[in-house]
């Protein structure tokens, strides 16, 4: 069994004040509401735009959050490129444990990642000071969809997103109350590299202009014509694909951020429970996971919950909208954890829970790749809601996948009472999932749970947001206009 790593704020420095020093790849913006959330928090957004690509990114997100110490961090990217970025850089990792220590900071220079290494900055450094983690960006065809699907719209070929951002490149925006934008001639200036994927980008669309400009003729008008019909085709291609890929994920980071801070609020109140933990993700008879940090322990074994009232233990499903008392649904399973967590409940009948588990309401997963004794395994930062629904099994159908020929299930489930999740009674199974003990039934008479709600969130809330230099401003000005 993997050991259980403690919350490591001790492996950052200590701070001397709380004031953010200026850099240049770092903006912010701050707000008194956010839509997201029902209190009133004012929230403070850390943007940090970085360049993928090789150079000093890495090292900066790592010194900025450390320095901030935000209460969340997002990332631009997708759940799937999460983990195959961070597959890699765990196998990496290991490959860099198995040498002598004097070599390994060498050999990490030597094979930092080509693409990424600013983003597994942020979350191994989130990791280590356990700060939540959020996923800010879409999925990548969802991108390609909205490109091929607004390919008739004239809307999508608008310049207006473009000559904006050229404006703010060579005419860097100034600092306005609560909000600061990042200087991106300071960024490039300070660390050259960090132009190598804008020159990528440009680089197609100016060659373009200089090969149609050298066969320019200023005799001949139907040439002239020919020339103007290339040059604002090639003009309008390249807002579009602006459009598409920098300024409408803009708006799906900057909303995604502000998801984050409403998150954030919610656990601050209490009215949400946050667990992390590690898990294998094959399912074998071998596996086994370990909790992370003081939020969740080890489960017992299944031989302790076979009594009634608070020992009983309740294995704990993730939905992404509430399971209502009588409402029916069906559930498609094909994960280890998932499938072994029916099993269980369908195994025991002398069990007060036979047949059923319980059911809260995730406002945000994270899973990141690791190696757990050499298996391949997963990170899980997880945020449901405390008030929770039982579902009892009503039927159960076995197959398997069409491709892979694994096994999946079938379940269909009713929704029962509702109950409210203590989180100092959680645990994680050596399957990988959360399991609940000593719930209170949300009736009448809620015990000690009269202070689950703390009311208005009077605390402030800081997010750091972690993106490519082209989306930091227009990240910025969009959380700062609401």
């Amino acid at each position: 069994s993997p050991s259980s790593s403690s919350s490591s704020s001790r492996h950052a420095p200590p701070l001397h004040s709380n004031v953010v020093p200026s850099h240049p790849c770092l903006g912010r913006a701050t707000t008194v509401a956010n839509p997201h959330d029902d209190g009133t928090a004012r929230t403070t957004y850390y943007v940090i735009g970085t360049s993928h690509l090789r150079c000093q990114s890495a090292a900066e997100v790592t010194s900025l959050l450390r320095t901030i110490r935000p209460d969340g961090v997002v990332v631009e990217l997708d759940p799937e490129r999460v983990i195959r970025l961070s597959t890699e850089g765990a196998s990496r990792s290991r490959h860099n444990r198995s040498d002598d220590d004097d070599d390994v900071k060498e050999k990490e220079e030597e094979e930092q990642l080509l693409y990424g290494a600013d983003f597994l900055a942020a979350i191994d450094t989130a990791k280590e000071m356990d700060v939540p983690l959020f996923v800010g960006d879409e999925y990548q065809k969802e991108t390609k969809e909205r490109f091929l699907r607004t390919a008739l719209d004239p809307r999508s070929y608008a310049p207006g997103p473009l000559l904006t951002a050229v404006t703010s490149l060579l005419l860097p925006q100034r600092t306005t109350s609560g909000h600061e934008y990042v200087n991106l001639l300071r960024a490039f200036a300070a660390d050259p590299e960090k132009l190598t994927p804008l020159a990528a980008t440009a680089a197609p669309v100016l060659l373009l202009f200089l090969a149609t400009i050298g066969n320019y003729r200023f005799d001949d008008i139907g040439n002239d014509a020919a020339t103007a019909l290339s040059l604002s085709f090639s003009f309008f291609a390249t807002c579009k694909f602006f459009n598409n890929f920098i300024s409408d994920r803009d708006d799906v980071l900057a909303r995604e951020a502000a998801r984050a801070a409403g998150v954030m609020a919610s656990v601050k109140r209490r009215d949400t429970v946050r667990a992390r933990w590690e898990f294998i993700v094959d399912g074998s008879d071998d596996a086994a996971a370990a909790a992370i940090g003081g939020v969740v322990g080890e489960a017992a074994g299944k031989d302790d919950d076979d009594g009634g009232g608070g020992g009983a233990r309740i294995p704990l499903f993730t939905l992404k909208t509430p399971l209502a008392s009588g409402q029916v649904r069906n559930l498609n399973l094909f994960e280890p954890r998932w499938l072994k967590m029916i099993d269980d409940a369908c195994s025991r009948p002398g069990s007060v829970f036979f047949r059923s588990f319980g059911c809260v309401v995730c406002t945000n997963k994270f899973y990141s790749a690791v190696r757990i004794d050499g298996a391949e395994g997963r990170y899980a930062d997880v945020i449901f809601k405390r008030r929770g629904t039982m579902a009892r099994i009503t039927d159960l159908v076995e197959g398997t996948r069409p491709v892979s020929g694994d096994r999946k299930v079938g379940v269909r489930i009713e929704g029962g009472e509702t109950f409210l999740v203590d989180e100092s009674k959680l645990a994680i199974s050596k399957e990988g999932y959360l399991v609940a003990s000593g719930v209170v039934e949300d009736g009448n008479d809620r015990g000690n749970y009269d202070n689950v709600s703390l009311g208005d969130n009077e605390e402030d809330i800081k997010i750091v947001v972690v993106v490519g230099l082209l989306h930091a401003n227009g990240v910025i000005q969009r959380l700062a206009t609401g």
